[in-house]
């Protein structure tokens, strides 16, 4: 094992302001989604855990289904809708305010590298 990949919900700043306010779980339910390509019939379900350590899910509408990070960060970028991304692939454009990190008071499960 060589660590813990911490994973953020993001999205263009530009899909944020015509769609959010993104304040609450519920508030983000069927959004437009990027991520990886789901099973045929399976809900596409973000899973979180909220402050108080509840587990939480968020079912959103599939804009984009790949399962190739890098090509989820550049439609996230565009404005295309949300997408889960790891913190080291997306820190930098969250910092430079290309991309909003969503719900940061909430937990994803990290990915083990």
């Amino acid at each position: 094992r060589l660590g813990i990949s911490e994973q953020w919900l993001v999205a263009g700043p530009e899909y944020v302001s015509s769609h959010g306010p993104f304040d609450a779980p519920k508030s983000m339910h069927l959004q437009k989604g990027l991520g990886p390509a789901g099973v045929r019939g399976e809900r596409n379900l973000w899973h979180l855990t909220t402050p108080d350590g509840r587990a939480t899910d968020i079912e959103y509408v599939p804009a984009l289904a790949t399962d190739d990070i890098h090509m989820l960060g550049q439609a996230a970028l565009a404005g295309m809708g949300i997408a889960q991304l790891p913190r080291n692939l997306c820190g930098d454009a969250v910092r430079k305010g290309r991309l909003v990190r969503l719900l940061p008071d909430h937990a994803l499960p990290a990915h083990q590298l």
